[in-house]
């Protein structure tokens, strides 16, 4: 966030930076202005020497001159907006970054501990909209999660209803296309603390012989693809004789997804 900050203000630094060099140059003349007898008397002053009236035959000298004017009080707000935004930038450099109170742990103390990440409410919003779920399911179909969509399971409902209750943004069936073969992983999901994306496959009838060769070889397919197991895909999977607990899939969230 501070790094983000610091680069903001350096790309406004840059902007300023370059309309100063551009659009201005200092200039002696200077518009002065009276007022007699309620009506506004214009003068110029030049450095050096005594101030001239200005008539109102010199309407058009009046102007430039006003436009001189402006142009100096811009330039001299715009040079210490500049000079404010450089000492803001310093002082945010001075700070350190979160990354620095990770890095500065002496090395067996770093091996102990995960190094935070911050991801605002802004960049889980893009991720969602990036990730737009399909809606394979028609009007009363499926089953109705805590989040009002609807899901192919009572176990699927059981992960999205725990996903929700620790604040895990995730999407359902979001498609991706391998193999010029299209997939919709059960959810994708996203990590909050380290911005990073998960695929979570549940596999609910692996009793059935023909539906686990299927599902080992859906897994082989995606780690061909960099969709790895337990790095960036998470799995759960159940038999009848053996349904799925709802510890496992706190245990997984908290292992992966906080």
């Amino acid at each position: 966030m501070l790094l983000r900050l610091i680069n903001e203000v350096s790309e406004t630094l840059s902007v300023l930076e370059k309309i100063l060099r551009k659009n201005f140059s200092r200039t002696e003349d200077t518009l002065k202005l009276t007022t007699q007898h309620g009506k506004a008397r214009f003068y110029l002053k030049t450095h050096g020497e005594e101030r001239k009236y200005l008539s109102r035959e010199k309407l058009s000298d009046v102007r430039i001159l006003a436009g001189k004017f402006y142009s100096k009080q811009y330039q001299d707000t715009l040079e210490r907006e500049i000079s404010v935004l450089r000492r803001v930038r310093t002082m945010l450099q001075e700070c350190g970054t979160l990354d620095d109170a990770y890095n500065s742990l002496p090395e067996p103390v770093r091996n102990l501990v995960k190094p935070r990440k911050h991801i605002n409410d802004k960049e889980v919003e893009r991720w969602e909209n990036a990730n737009r779920p399909a809606q394979r399911l028609g009007p009363g179909e499926g089953i109705k999660t805590l989040h009002g969509e609807r899901v192919r399971s009572k176990s699927e409902v059981i992960i999205a209803d725990r996903l929700a209750a620790f604040g895990v943004p995730y999407r359902y069936e979001v498609p991706l296309l391998l193999e010029h073969r299209l997939f919709h992983p059960d959810f994708t999901v996203f990590n909050r603390r380290t911005g990073r994306q998960y695929r979570w496959e549940h596999f609910g009838k692996m009793g059935d012989p023909e539906y686990s060769c299927d599902a080992l070889s859906r897994l082989s397919l995606y780690s061909r693809h960099g969709i790895i197991l337990w790095q960036n895909m998470l799995i759960t999977w159940e038999t009848q004789e053996k349904p799925l607990m709802t510890e496992v899939v706190d245990l997984i969230i908290e292992r992966y997804l906080l």
